[in-house]
């Protein structure tokens, strides 16, 4: 073999060994980049299944959103019914009352000198206070950081407040008249979250409402009570526990008086 047919079979050995090392690189490059596309569509289709779950998740909480605020509102008439019925209650006795001892002072107005008809007329109290007292507030939005324990809720949009009792500042409804009142609070917390909520009545708790989102549900609960107050006591809904509630109208206090 010459030298130059020497040389020319170097070269061709060195390149075939050249494009057989180019084919074993080129190998392992090319299973990357498939187990990268395989794992990319993957990916692609678990985003999509989690969006539909998320999807249906969203739909199913606004439609128990929407259920639990119709109850809501269904037991807040409810109450006010109930306190409508009681206050006619009261107010049918008392007029009746009125009715008879009117009947009375007139059979005896003849033997009765006219100081005593003064005297009775100025101490003697025979017709209900008809001024009325009712507000209803709620909280407008979402409470998402945690609260302190017994810090008050305001609750700072207000739909109705007959005698400008209830201030919407620090949430503390100032009992405007003495008398026989009714208090609805509602409250609502999200999934895992829990809320404890207490009425104080001057400065000492008169009732207790909670609502414990366990699981994947929302919560909601409500509180009422019935209580005998002076004009100038302080009535206000403060947290028993450290939580975070939900606003949109779900969290409310009302109250009205009975008689």
């Amino acid at each position: 073999m010459s030298k130059v047919s020497g040389f020319w079979f170097l070269v061709s050995v060195s390149v075939f060994l050249g494009i057989n090392c180019i084919s074993a690189e080129s190998n392992p490059t090319d299973d990357w980049k498939g187990t990268i596309e395989r794992r990319l569509r993957y990916l692609e289709q678990e985003l999509i299944i989690q969006k539909n779950i998320n999807a249906k998740i969203h739909e199913e909480n606004e439609h128990l959103r929407q259920q639990t605020k119709h109850l809501q509102d269904q037991v807040l008439e409810c109450a006010f019914k109930m306190g409508e019925i009681i206050g006619n209650q009261m107010f049918g006795n008392q007029n009746s009352l009125n009715q008879k001892l009117n009947q009375q002072d007139e059979h005896h107005l003849g033997d009765t000198p006219i100081s005593t008809i003064f005297k009775d007329a100025k101490t003697v109290k025979r017709t209900v206070d008809a001024e009325p007292v009712a507000f209803y507030s709620y909280i407008a939005s979402d409470i998402t950081h945690r609260q302190q324990i017994h810090h008050t809720l305001v609750y700072d949009t207000v739909k109705l407040n007959k005698g400008n009792g209830y201030h919407s500042d620090d949430g503390i409804f100032i009992v405007p008249h003495t008398g026989t009142y009714a208090f609805v609070w509602t409250l609502g917390v999200s999934r895992h979250g829990y809320v404890d909520t207490e009425i104080v009545i001057n400065g000492q708790k008169y009732g207790r409402a909670f609502a414990d989102g366990d699981g994947d549900s929302l919560d909601f609960g409500t509180g009422f009570v019935i209580a005998d107050v002076n004009g100038g006591d302080h009535v206000f809904i403060h947290y028993a526990c450290d939580p975070t509630v939900y606003g949109d109208g779900i969290t409310s206090f009302s109250g009205w008086k009975l008689y």
